[in-house]
């Protein structure tokens, strides 16, 4: 597996962050309300901090993994999201009052939630290469020749893992020039194919991400790449046949 830098934060991870952080807002919220203090009192922030140091030191672990797509945030997340859910059920304990039940149970509905729609994020190809340098072997998936143009400069590059709305590709030469929009062609079977995308994530040396753009091509005779996704599907064409 590639040391993989990501580029461009998803929705997703955005998203998953800043749930984490409102979770933790949320369970002062509730330790709040069940001592019956103020929420905006200084102190009590620093009471929270103080008898809640794992789950802040979780949080933080959290954050900078799933911002930096690492595919282990999820077990960080758990174990946030365990502590949270632990430490919400014992303030309703504490108080046997149905609201805080209720709330505490839309928390964990929303928690996994998140937790799924993170785990899908994570597995798109864009942040999954499969191969590395040394372990690459096209002998029985596509082995078509792609042209990757940015900025009117070209590179070639080759199918490395694929889905239904991202791709991974190795990059023949350095990649630092390639950065935003950038347009593929490639022939496969004859058929000309042609798609725009943007540079989500990269692995120096090897290759980069793209997040495709549905769109219609104006050539005739070009296909777009929900067309070829459609072919090599229907085929059997396996990206885990490169590694």
């Amino acid at each position: 597996m590639q040391n993989l830098k990501i580029y461009k934060k998803s929705p997703v991870m955005r998203n998953t962050a800043v749930f984490a952080v409102f979770a933790m807002l949320y369970l002062h919220v509730l330790e709040s309300f069940v001592k019956g203090i103020s929420t905006f009192n200084l102190e009590s922030y620093l009471s929270f901090f103080d008898s809640h140091r794992v789950l802040f030191i979780t949080l933080v672990l959290f954050c900078l993994t799933i911002l930096n797509g690492r595919k282990f945030s999820k077990y960080f997340y758990s174990a946030f999201v365990f502590q949270c859910i632990y430490y919400a059920f014992v303030q309703y304990m504490i108080a046997l009052d149905k609201f805080i039940l209720i709330l505490n149970f839309l928390f964990v509905i929303l928690s996994y939630y998140f937790y799924l729609f993170m785990n899908s994020d994570l597995a798109e190809a864009s942040n999954t290469p499969l191969a590395s340098k040394g372990d690459l072997y096209t002998g029985l998936t596509i082995d078509s020749d792609i042209v990757i143009i940015c900025k009117e400069e070209k590179y070639k590059a080759t199918f490395i893992n694929w889905d239904q709305s991202t791709c991974f590709l190795k990059v023949d030469g350095p990649i630092n020039k390639l950065k935003n929009e950038v347009l593929v062609k490639w022939n496969f079977e004859g058929i000309k194919y042609s798609c725009k995308g943007f540079v989500v994530s990269g692995s120096a040396d090897f290759g980069i991400g793209l997040r495709l753009i549905d769109q219609k091509n104006e050539e005739d005779g070009v296909f777009g790449w929900n067309e070829f996704y459609d072919i090599i599907q229907s085929r059997g064409y396996s990206p885990n046949l490169t590694a």
